[in-house]
């Protein structure tokens, strides 16, 4: 099987390529950039089963749902402060729509080393991702 065939859209997915070196990609990339689907499998399987996955799998929904809380009660607070109080609005509004147009994520290494490397930097993004998809301004 060719190259240009295995990356037909669903290939992998049918199987019809069991493994990228069928496809003349392994001799392109080194297995530490695009290892074969084989290994990745082997890998997902052995830290499922030892249950490494598991412990930072729970890790992860606590910072997700922390953040998504916060950012929740925070946006909609916030929103239903702005669309009450023309005064608010008129305070807030310049700074969240300068905000908004910033990417979210550019904040992370700032949160890194503003509030170290703990679960409080991942909450925040979380929450300001969040806050900003609660808090629709017009």
């Amino acid at each position: 099987m060719g190259g240009r065939e295995c990356f037909r859209p669903g290939a992998l997915v049918r199987g019809d390529c069991r493994d990228l070196g069928d496809c003349g990609a392994a001799e392109r990339h080194p297995a530490l950039v695009l290892p074969a689907p084989s290994l990745v499998w082997e890998s997902l399987v052995s830290h499922t089963r030892s249950g490494f996955l598991l412990i930072h799998l729970g890790v992860t929904l606590v910072e997700i749902l922390l953040g998504f809380l916060g950012g929740s009660i925070l946006g909609i607070g916030l929103g239903i402060g702005v669309a009450l109080s023309p005064r608010l609005r008129g305070m807030l509004h310049p700074y969240l729509i300068a905000s908004q147009a910033m990417p979210k994520l550019a904040l992370a290494p700032i949160f890194v080393m503003w509030f170290g490397f703990g679960i409080l930097p991942k909450i925040l993004i979380t929450a300001l991702i969040a806050f900003f998809l609660c808090s629709r301004i017009r």
